[in-house]
């Protein structure tokens, strides 16, 4: 008896295949979910808390002064400062929360089963992780955030109602200095800063 067997290595077409799929779902530079995952993640988020009538927390947090570090030092420090500012925020929540990037210095993290309270620590944690100077091309460079936090459900019920409620509180912050977190509220709500 004889046999014949072809065989074709298809490594490299998986491969290639792998990073389409990688590039459908996450942001190219910090690795972080995209939009289109951060909005699949949301729907499951949402579904969730109405099942279980339970809260959660959209932040929206920013930069503050990013573009006077593109225009001074390049675009490359500001990627180079979006990747450790991602790796940061990353290491300061929970495994259960997602964190997007959304383009530019604009991140977004869902963070299920909260309290207002509990929104409010993880906001503190985090700017103060900002608190060390981040190294550039061996320069330290000093980052600061801020951040705008909505609430499900009483600052809305859908993705859409609490991104842009979330992106307000985070303009609010930002408007009067930055380095701190907002809650969605009137215009008379306080605005935090963090304690540490």
């Amino acid at each position: 008896a004889r046999f014949v067997m072809l065989a074709r290595d298809i490594t490299a077409r998986l491969a290639a295949e792998a990073t389409v799929r990688r590039l459908a779902h996450y942001d190219l530079l910090t690795g972080l979910p995209n939009r289109a995952t951060l909005e699949e993640r949301m729907r499951a988020t949402l579904s969730r808390a109405r099942r279980q009538n339970s809260g959660f927390a959209l932040m929206f947090l920013d930069i503050d002064r990013f573009k006077q570090v593109n225009d001074t030092l390049g675009h490359r420090a500001g990627d180079q400062l979006l990747t450790q500012f991602a790796h940061r925020l990353r290491a300061t929540v929970r495994e259960e929360a997602t964190l997007s990037r959304l383009g530019g210095d604009e991140f977004v993290l869902v963070l299920p089963d909260t309290t207002p309270v509990g929104a409010a620590r993880v906001a503190e944690k985090m700017i103060g992780a900002m608190s060390e100077a981040f190294v550039i091309d061996a320069h330290p460079l000093s980052c600061a955030m801020s951040i705008g936090i909505a609430l499900y459900p009483q600052d809305g019920e859908s993705f859409d109602a609490l991104s842009m409620r979330a992106d307000t509180a985070m303009y609010r912050a930002k408007s009067i200095g930055g380095n701190r977190y907002a809650f969605f509220g009137p215009e008379n709500t306080p605005l935090r800063k963090p304690t540490n």
